[in-house]
C-alpha cells in the first residue's frame, strides 16, 4: 500500500511543479506583452516559453505517476 502511496504523493508533487511553473509561464508571456522594447520582449517570451515546456514535463510527470498508483490498484 506505501507504494500506492509513494506514486500518489510524487503525481501530486509534480502537479504542483507544474502549476508553478505554469504560472511563471503565464507571468513572463504577460511581461512580454506589455514590454516596452523587441528586445525585452524577445527575452520574456523565451523564458515564457522555458518555463511553459517545465510545465509540460511536470504535467506528463504527474500523469506517469497516477497511472501507475493507478496500476497496482487495480492489481490489489
Amino acid at each position: 500500500m506505501s507504494t500506492i502511496t509513494n506514486y500518489i504523493n510524487e503525481a501530486i508533487k509534480h502537479a504542483e511543479d507544474a502549476m508553478d511553473y505554469a504560472d511563471e509561464a503565464h507571468d513572463f508571456a504577460k511581461k512580454a506583452h506589455n514590454a516596452g522594447d523587441l528586445e525585452s520582449a524577445r527575452d520574456y517570451a523565451k523564458k515564457a516559453m522555458a518555463s511553459a515546456d517545465e510545465a509540460s514535463y511536470s504535467a506528463q510527470k504527474a500523469s506517469s505517476a497516477s497511472k501507475e498508483a493507478l496500476n497496482i490498484a487495480r492489481n490489489l
